[in-house]
């Protein structure tokens, strides 16, 4: 039969915490980063449809947006 002392448990320990932080800081890097590449996807996605649709997205000094028509060129006719 094994016999640990309590050295060795505590030292068990702490090994196992810092590899259970460490793991965890790594899933929320990689939880973070997936998120904020799919947000930048969807963002970009937006602004093309907005764009196509003849608005235009501005970003505003308190983080916010604006949205407004694009001035028509003259080109289309009107009945």
């Amino acid at each position: 039969m094994f016999r640990f002392s309590i050295r060795d448990v505590v030292w068990l320990t702490v090994v196992v915490a810092l590899l259970v932080a460490w793991w965890s800081k790594q899933f929320e890097l990689n939880f973070t980063l997936t998120t904020r590449q799919q947000l930048q996807a969807e963002n970009e996605r937006l602004r093309t449809a907005f764009r196509v649709t003849g608005h235009e997205l501005k970003e505003t000094n308190d983080g916010g947006f604006l949205v407004s028509r694009k001035p028509d060129d003259g080109s289309s006719e009107e009945n």
